[in-house]
Protein backbone atom coordinates (compact mmCIF):
# COMPACT_ATOMS: atom_id res chain seq x y z
CA UNK A 1 0.00 0.00 0.00
CA UNK A 2 2.92 2.32 0.64
CA UNK A 3 4.18 2.01 -2.96
CA UNK A 4 0.71 2.94 -4.19
CA UNK A 5 0.85 6.18 -2.18
CA UNK A 6 4.30 7.01 -3.56
CA UNK A 7 3.19 6.30 -7.13
CA UNK A 8 0.08 8.48 -6.73
CA UNK A 9 2.12 11.28 -5.20
CA UNK A 10 4.59 11.20 -8.09
CA UNK A 11 1.75 11.35 -10.61
CA UNK A 12 0.13 14.29 -8.83
CA UNK A 13 3.42 16.21 -8.61
CA UNK A 14 4.12 15.47 -12.29
CA UNK A 15 0.66 16.67 -13.31
CA UNK A 16 1.08 19.87 -11.29
CA UNK A 17 4.49 20.47 -12.87
CA UNK A 18 3.02 19.96 -16.37
CA UNK A 19 0.18 22.36 -15.61
CA UNK A 20 2.65 24.98 -14.34
CA UNK A 21 4.69 24.70 -17.54
CA UNK A 22 1.57 24.96 -19.69
CA UNK A 23 0.38 28.00 -17.72
CA UNK A 24 3.75 29.71 -18.14
CA UNK A 25 3.77 29.02 -21.87
CA UNK A 26 0.22 30.26 -22.42
CA UNK A 27 0.61 33.38 -20.30
CA UNK A 28 3.87 34.50 -21.92
CA UNK A 29 2.28 36.56 -24.70
CA UNK A 30 4.51 39.62 -24.60
CA UNK A 31 4.46 40.97 -28.15
CA UNK A 32 5.96 44.37 -27.58
CA UNK A 33 4.22 47.73 -27.53
CA UNK A 34 0.82 48.06 -29.18
CA UNK A 35 0.48 49.90 -32.48
CA UNK A 36 -1.83 52.83 -31.74
CA UNK A 37 -3.99 55.04 -33.94
CA UNK A 38 -1.58 57.89 -33.16
CA UNK A 39 1.28 55.72 -34.45
CA UNK A 40 -0.70 55.20 -37.66
CA UNK A 41 -1.12 58.95 -38.16
CA UNK A 42 2.58 59.51 -37.42
CA UNK A 43 3.59 56.85 -39.96
CA UNK A 44 1.20 58.36 -42.51
CA UNK A 45 2.80 61.78 -42.00
CA UNK A 46 6.22 60.21 -42.56
CA UNK A 47 5.01 58.65 -45.83
CA UNK A 48 5.38 55.07 -44.58
CA UNK A 49 1.76 53.94 -44.94
CA UNK A 50 0.56 52.51 -48.27
CA UNK A 51 -2.82 51.11 -47.32
CA UNK A 52 -5.45 50.77 -44.61
CA UNK A 53 -8.20 48.17 -44.39
CA UNK A 54 -10.95 48.90 -41.87
CA UNK A 55 -13.05 46.12 -40.33
CA UNK A 56 -15.32 47.80 -37.79
CA UNK A 57 -12.95 49.57 -35.42
CA UNK A 58 -9.98 47.37 -36.36
CA UNK A 59 -7.49 48.74 -38.89
CA UNK A 60 -4.94 46.65 -40.76
CA UNK A 61 -2.11 48.89 -41.94
CA UNK A 62 0.37 48.07 -44.73
CA UNK A 63 3.68 49.86 -45.11
CA UNK A 64 6.00 51.11 -47.84
CA UNK A 65 8.63 48.55 -48.81
CA UNK A 66 7.40 45.90 -46.39
CA UNK A 67 5.15 42.86 -46.50
CA UNK A 68 4.36 43.15 -42.79
CA UNK A 69 1.16 44.66 -41.49
CA UNK A 70 0.19 46.11 -38.13
CA UNK A 71 -3.17 46.34 -36.44
CA UNK A 72 -4.52 49.48 -34.82
CA UNK A 73 -7.85 50.22 -33.17
CA UNK A 74 -9.88 53.30 -34.11
CA UNK A 75 -10.83 55.36 -31.05
CA UNK A 76 -14.45 55.52 -32.25
CA UNK A 77 -16.50 54.10 -35.10
CA UNK A 78 -17.47 57.71 -35.92
CA UNK A 79 -13.91 58.57 -37.04
CA UNK A 80 -13.41 59.10 -40.78
CA UNK A 81 -10.19 57.10 -40.93
CA UNK A 82 -9.48 57.68 -44.61
CA UNK A 83 -9.84 61.47 -44.28
CA UNK A 84 -7.63 61.62 -41.17
CA UNK A 85 -4.91 59.37 -42.60
CA UNK A 86 -4.86 61.30 -45.87
CA UNK A 87 -4.74 64.63 -44.03
CA UNK A 88 -1.86 63.34 -41.92
CA UNK A 89 -0.01 62.27 -45.08
CA UNK A 90 -0.20 65.82 -46.41
CA UNK A 91 -2.74 65.17 -49.18
CA UNK A 92 -4.86 68.19 -50.00
CA UNK A 93 -7.94 66.03 -50.53
CA UNK A 94 -9.09 62.43 -50.71
CA UNK A 95 -8.58 62.36 -54.49
CA UNK A 96 -4.90 63.33 -54.02
CA UNK A 97 -4.25 60.71 -51.35
CA UNK A 98 -1.73 58.00 -52.27
CA UNK A 99 -2.87 55.73 -49.43
CA UNK A 100 -5.32 53.01 -50.45
CA UNK A 101 -8.32 52.53 -48.20
CA UNK A 102 -10.75 49.64 -48.01
CA UNK A 103 -13.64 49.20 -45.60
CA UNK A 104 -15.00 45.72 -45.02
CA UNK A 105 -18.79 45.70 -44.80
CA UNK A 106 -20.05 44.79 -41.34
CA UNK A 107 -22.11 41.93 -42.73
CA UNK A 108 -18.89 40.41 -44.10
CA UNK A 109 -17.18 40.49 -40.71
CA UNK A 110 -19.18 37.57 -39.40
CA UNK A 111 -20.81 39.53 -36.60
Amino acid sequence: MNSRLVRSSILIVGALFAMALLWTYLMDTQEGPAYTYSDLLTDAAAGNVTGVTQDGTTLTVSFEGSDTTKTAIVPSDQVNVFAEVCAASGATGLADCDITYEAVAESATGQ
